[in-house]
């Protein structure tokens, strides 16, 4: 029997209206459609809306809405809403220009729920675009309104996309908004309730934002831990499994977990590419920054360098802020390597960068930069201009913690360019203040080390200072810096000892000879890049090439389990070294603050600092060793004429009894320095204190005459003959 068309459609709507009762809610709007029953189909597809784009079947919803009349589709506010929702991951203006028409429309229709979600939409599209956010601070508004009409966020699941899109529009373009503590914490809260998984997942990305930026970290742990096992779910889409583990690179990098941040980066584009969605380039943009970010941060920069690379050939490089990325990641490297001129350059650029994207944390992170920049070049004025615009943008906002890092800056600058005294005082409070809160974002450059350094060196915070260095793993400033946390320290001028995490390493037994051995060889051939075979012959003369090599390996892991670390002996190429980064040792500090004394004194200053470390002789209990004697002789050389350069300057300028003490220091590192004595004789004389100095040339006398079997120089016979004569002349 043949049906007329308006049996058909009535057949189609019955067989809809029975699939819908089902739950087959796809069939039965292709019946709908053929019945051609829109008002049906246009409330089932609203119906449908959020559970397709919480699968990201964003397609499949803009293909329903694509077949009903365009008249009716454009009459419908809500079909509208979900038409521009469902383009936010694909075409980010296009879903604006959607949602914009669909709050219209419900402002007119006084719909405040529709107002809110819109708003919300468009917030989240600028979100994804990832290129300028002020345009979001005009949608706060209609989503403060929201906030006082109760009804509607009595849905546990309305409120979680309320207030997760306004924490991003006030945290990017109005962080001092006194909404926003309340929402963060209420979306912490709501996490724990029965939503949908792909809604607290994205809630949950926005929280971890706040958390970074805003340097909760501790809030940040718990959303972790209420997150993580949702991401096991089936249901919970690729671009969130995406998104989630960029964000949360981010914040495993302000924890300092280097490797894990790394480890979630890679996950996060594997999933990329794995669903084809390596083109996101929001996404891809912000990952590649991060990655880089983690790979200067632990100092692998031909990493970082690919990273960034790849960043700059994205799509969306030139765009405002894909072009602040790019410039910021430069300015990473640029200042981690310690080329402050390319960095400032940058720097300026950056400021400009952010301003047009409208994120105030990244201006603030950007006129730090610039400061820091100029803190290098030694302009404090400026440092002090850029540093009052940062705290104008903090000021009364979540990001107040980043106050303590502008502060060290400052101090960074004083001490660098001659303000001692106030830069110390400016530090002691910044170190204060960064107890209590404080990101270190100053860790990947020359500035913390070197302020760690000054702190420690003053005796300033010292368990927060070490904690702060062993946290982010700092690498010290200079290999002369004593008080550094070093794994190993080493000291082998007047005497050998070991130290390992600041405890002196001592033997209940036997002490282990060979590595010992091992290890002082290394520091007297140079410590660095040693030849293996020169280690051979030092120490295993007697022995065949294969016999000790082998003797060598074993050396070298009995050497690094004494040390409790294998980090310290590098081996590569048949070298093997002391690693700078992890040991120090006390004659590598004394030659470079000998070099330092050396500049000083080109340029009309002296400095002491070396005097101090010269406690005696290169490892005086192994004289006899002939390995050992290049090394003793050059570093007792170097001791004397230092100690003859100072004392002689302060002769020069009649400080009699600062040279009498340097003559002092020298006598009691080695008492064989007949220039030592010589000096004593004359800092007496010039004090008018002759019986001294007679004794002083007595000392000499005997000191030669037992351990050398020698007289004294004629020099000094000389000046003994005339303190005998009385014929001494008082100097002042």
């Amino acid at each position: 029997m043949l049906l007329s068309s308006k049996e058909e459609r009535a057949l189609a709507s019955h067989a809809a209206q029975l699939l819908e009762d089902s739950g087959l809610v796809e069939d039965a709007i292709f019946l709908y459609r053929e019945a051609e029953e829109w008002d049906s189909s246009s409330r089932l597809i609203r119906r449908a809306a959020p559970a397709l784009l919480a699968q990201g079947r964003g397609q499949t919803l803009r293909e329903w809405i694509g077949v009903l009349p365009m008249e009716r589709a454009e009459a419908d506010p809500w079909l509208v809403y979900w038409l521009g929702a469902s383009l936010i991951p694909v075409d980010q203006q296009k879903a604006r220009l959607r949602l914009e028409q669909a709050f219209e429309r419900f402002e007119s229709a006084d719909d405040l729920l529709g107002q809110a979600l819109a708003a919300c939409g468009v917030i989240d599209s600028y979100y994804f675009e990832w290129s300028e956010f002020g345009p979001m601070k005009r949608w706060i508004a209609p989503l403060e309104n929201t906030m006082s009409a109760k009804p509607i966020l009595d849905s546990p699941e309305t409120e979680l996309h309320v207030r997760s899109s306004l924490i991003v529009a006030t945290l990017y373009t109005e962080p001092g908004h006194p909404l926003l503590s309340g929402s963060v914490e209420r979306v912490t809260e709501l996490l724990d309730l029965d939503i949908d998984a792909n809604h607290r997942v994205m809630a949950a990305i926005f929280l971890l934002s706040y958390c970074a930026l805003a340097g909760d970290l501790e809030r940040g742990n718990r959303i972790v831990t209420k997150v993580e096992p949702l991401l096991a779910c089936a249901e919970v889409s690729p671009l969130h499994q995406i998104w989630w583990r960029s964000r949360l690179g981010y914040l495993l990098w302000h924890l300092a977990d280097y490797e894990r941040a790394a480890r979630v980066l890679e996950e996060a584009e594997q999933i990329a590419e794995a669903h084809g969605l390596a083109g996101l380039r929001f996404a891809m943009m912000l990952m590649l920054n991060y990655r880089q970010q983690v790979c200067v941060s632990l100092g692998d920069f031909k990493t970082g360098e690919d990273c960034l690379r790849r960043a700059v050939s994205q799509p969306n490089s030139t765009r405002r802020m894909g072009a602040w990325q790019c410039l910021w990641g430069r300015i990473q490297f640029e200042l981690g390597r310690g080329n402050p001129r390319p960095a400032f350059e940058r720097a300026a650029e950056a400021v400009k960068a952010a301003d047009e994207t409208g994120m105030i944390y990244i201006q603030i992170l950007s006129l730090m930069a610039y400061a820091r920049a100029h803190a290098e070049l030694g302009s404090h004025t400026e440092v002090k201009d850029s540093l009052e615009r940062a705290r104008e943008l903090t000021r009364g906002t979540c990001f107040a913690h980043l106050e303590s890092e502008m502060e060290l800056t400052d101090a960074y600058s004083l001490l660098r360019h001659g303000d001692r005294e106030g830069g110390l005082r400016l530090l002691a409070s910044a170190l204060e203040r960064a107890k209590v809160s404080c990101a270190h974002h100053t860790r990947w450059t020359s500035t913390m080390p070197y302020l760690c350094a000054e702190a420690l060196a003053a005796g300033m915070e010292v368990d927060y200072v070490n904690e702060v260095i062993k946290k982010y793993r700092l690498r010290p400033p200079a290999h002369d810096t004593e008080h550094w946390p070093w794994p190993v320290r080493i000291y082998a001028l007047g005497g050998f000892e070991i130290y390992r995490d600041d405890q002196r390493v001592k033997f209940s037994g036997k002490a282990p000879k060979k590595p010992l051995a091992l290890l002082k060889a290394l520091i007297a051939f140079g410590g660095r890049s040693v030849p293996e075979e020169r280690l051979m012959d030092a120490l295993w003369p007697d022995e065949e090439a294969d016999a000790a090599r082998k003797s060598l390996d074993i050396t070298v892991l009995r050497l690094r389990k004494l040390l409790g670390t294998h980090e310290v002996i590098v081996v590569s190429d048949e070298q093997i070294g002391v690693n700078p980064q992890f040991c120090w040792v006390d004659l590598w500090a004394f030659e470079s603050r000998i070099a330092q004394t050396e500049a000083a004194e080109g340029k009309g200053g002296l400095s002491t600092a070396a005097v101090a470390l010269y406690r005696g002789n290169f490892l005086p209990a192994d004289s006899e060793e002939p390995w050992t004697v290049k090394a003793r002789e050059r570093l007792r050389a170097k001791f004397v004429r230092l100690i003859e350069t100072i004392a002689q300057a302060d002769e020069a300028a009649g400080h009699w009894e600062k040279a009498l003490a340097h003559y002092m220091k020298g006598l009691e590192a080695d008492d064989l320095v007949e220039a030592f004595h010589l000096g004593l004789m004359r800092c007496y004389r010039a004090l008018g204190r002759p019986a001294e100095a007679i004794t002083a040339f007595r000392r000499l006398r005997q000191t030669l005459s037992v351990v050398l079997g020698i007289a004294p120089s004629s020099a000094a016979e000389a000046l003994a003959q005339e303190l005998r004569d009385g014929s001494a002349v008082r100097y002042s």
